[in-house]
Order: structure tokens, then sequence, then C-alpha cells
């Protein structure tokens, strides 16, 4: 920063004037010769500064006339000859109506070589002219060192500060202000409460996880009702040939008689059950159970059909299940399911036949008593 540029920012924060900017920065605005930054200070002065203005247009107007800079031999043939008087017919030029400036710094401008007339018309003037130019400075700079110095006297001796108001004292106690309090106790409130859910949503998966896997029910199949062929239970045993012949033929009957309390309850099937075999089965566990689920007899099959050992009584309803099994006794697939239902009318007359034939036998061994009975029995079934 030159001594004039820090005079005129100096002058301007202390007065608010303008101070006008050096002939030096206008002719290196002319000529292009300057930064950014005193690019932008010549123009934000010259949007306000009308002189400024009118000398930079007179600068730019005379590099123009004269494009090219005179050499110094003109200069010094142009100056006039201390030895020689000065000539007295020189007339006066008007006075132009352009600034003193626009003149100052003829030299630095490039100018072309001109008469000799008017150099040395201007050699003479511009000592006239410029004389003013070292008083001014001086000024200026006599005005920058006295605000300096009444700047630099008021920091020294610094103003009486005012007494400052007793501000009280902090509070010792830590208690929040109520506001704040409520709000803090709400928000643990909620906090809490957020804890409370992810702990019990924690505990609820933890027990989901502990949990054995619930296994599917078995897929309900439709129940199969299977009227059985009834087979009855032999209520009398065949003739048996015995060692001691007191006949011809050496043959004496030892015939087994029915019990007298022979009745329709009383009498059983055995019937004959038939399923789908499954493949890779080895073996089949069945179970029957009675109407009320009760089991009646378990069994182990090595192929898909079974006749029932147990006696099964007329008129009621029996169910039984078949689980399918590899050779490692592990169950394949579901269990198949079942009723069976014995009817009173096919249990009477199937009874009714084997009563008649067991009659005829008895007829033909010469046992009519007990063929007899035999026959008695049947027509009480037939009656009932």
């Amino acid at each position: 920063m030159t001594p004039f540029q820090a005079t005129e920012d100096l002058y301007q924060s202390l007065f608010g004037g303008s101070v006008h900017l050096p002939a030096e920065l206008l002719i290196a605005a002319v000529e292009e010769r300057v930064t950014l930054r005193e690019r932008s200070r010549v123009e934000a002065h010259l949007a306000a500064c009308t002189r400024c203005r009118d000398d930079l247009q007179a600068l730019r107007h005379f590099a123009e006339r004269q494009p090219s800079a005179p050499t110094p031999e003109l200069v010094i043939t142009a100056l006039p000859d201390p030895a020689t008087p000065p000539e007295l017919t020189l007339t006066e030029e008007p006075e132009r109506t352009t600034p003193v400036l626009r003149l100052a710094e003829t030299a630095e401008l490039g100018t072309s070589p001109a008469p000799a007339s008017s150099l040395r018309h201007q050699a003479k003037a511009a000592p006239r002219r410029l004389a003013w130019v070292p008083l001014a400075f001086l000024a200026l700079n006599a005005l920058g060192l006295g605000a300096v110095y009444r700047l630099t006297s008021s920091r020294s001796t610094p103003a009486p500060t005012p007494p400052r108001a007793a501000t009280p004292a902090p509070r010792t106690d830590a208690a929040p202000a109520p506001e704040l309090a409520r709000f803090q106790a709400a928000y643990e409130l909620q906090l809490a409460q957020e804890r409370g859910k992810v702990a019990q949503l924690e505990k609820q998966v933890q027990a989901l996880r502990l949990a054995p896997k619930p296994t599917l029910p078995p897929k309900p199949v439709p129940p199969i009702r299977i009227t059985a062929t009834p087979l009855p239970l032999p209520v009398l045993l065949p003739p048996r040939p015995s060692r001691k012949s007191t006949t011809g033929l050496g043959v004496v009957a030892e015939p087994v008689l029915a019990p007298k309390s022979l009745t329709l309850a009383s009498l059983s099937v055995h019937p004959q059950l038939h399923w789908a075999p499954v493949p890779r089965a080895s073996s089949y566990s069945a179970v029957l159970t009675d109407s009320v689920g009760k089991p009646i007899t378990t069994t182990e099959l090595r192929k898909p059909e079974w006749r029932v050992a147990a006696a099964l009584k007329r008129g009621e309803t029996y169910r039984w299940s078949v689980v399918p099994r590899d050779r490692a006794k592990k169950p394949l697939g579901e269990p198949q399911l079942g009723e069976l239902t014995i009817t009173p009318e096919e249990t009477v007359g199937r009874i009714s036949e084997q009563l008649k034939a067991l009659a005829t036998a008895l007829d033909s061994v010469g046992l009519t008593s007990e063929a007899a009975q035999l026959r008695e029995q049947e027509e009480l079934l037939q009656k009932k």
C-alpha cells in the first residue's frame, strides 16, 4: 500500500470525506497496469467523484492523440536554455477546462513526438501548475499524523466505565427449574415404558425360541365304515374219538355241550380287516378301540390285513388305526383310521347257520339230545 492510499483511507475513516485519486494511479489505470484490487478501488471512486472521472477521460483522450512516448533527446531540446533570456514575445496559452493533473504526468504517458514550441511551452508551464502538489501532500500527511496522534491518545486514556449492576450470585443448589423437572420426569417415564416394552418383547422372543416346535395334528381321515363278515366263535367242538371203545367201531364220541345260558348277546365275531399297503413299510402297528376310545387289542402285522382275535359283540361300533413303520420302527406318513360296525342281522343269520350245521353233525353221530338243544337255541335267536 502506498503512503497516499494509507492517507486516503485514514482521512475517509476520520472525516468521511473524499480524497481524489493521485495522478500516477490514473495514469496506471489508463495504461492498464493496475491490479484487480486497485482497479476495483478506482472504479468505486470514479462512481462517486466527478473530478477524477473527468481527469481519467482527459488522460485517455491525450493518450489517443499521442500514442508513442517522446524520446529523451526531444524532451531535452524542448526545455528552455537557461543561458538565454526568456522570450518576451511568447503568448500565454489559454487555460484548459480540464484539471491541471491531466498535464502533470505527461512524461509518463506514451506520447508521440510533438512540435518543439508545444513541448517547450508544456515544460515551462508544468512547474507552475504542479507547485501546489507537494504542499497538498504535506498537508494531508500532517492531517493524517494528527488524527493518528488523537487516536493513540484517546486509547491510552481509557474512558471511565459506568459501575456495573450487582449480579445475583449463582445458585448453589442443583435443583432444576419446575418446567425442566417436569419435562425430565416425563422423559424418564416414557423411557422406562419403552424399555419395559423392549424387555417384554425380548422375553417373548426367547420363549418362542425355547418352546418346542408345534406338531401339526394329523389330517382328519373320513371314517371307513366296514361291515365285516361275522365269523361266529364255535360254541361246540366236534366230537373227538376215544380210545375206550364200547361200540363195534371202537370209537365213543365225547361231545362238548354248549352252555345253557347261550343268548344273542353272548355271541361274538372275529372280523377280517384290510387296508391299502404303504411303500417301504416293513410292518404295521394296528390298534382296535371301542366307541369311547378304550384300547381292546394291539398287534404288529407284516401284511396289510388283520383278522381280529378279540371277540366283538353285535350292534357295537369299534375304531381301528394302522401306523405303517419302516425297518427302524419309524412311522411312515399318517396313520390310517377306520370304523367297524357289526350289524345284528348278519350276526343272527350267520350264527343260525352255524347252529344248524352243528345240529346236523350231532344227529349224524347219534347225539340227538345235544342236536335238539342247538335247534332250540337257533329258534330262540330267530324269535328275538
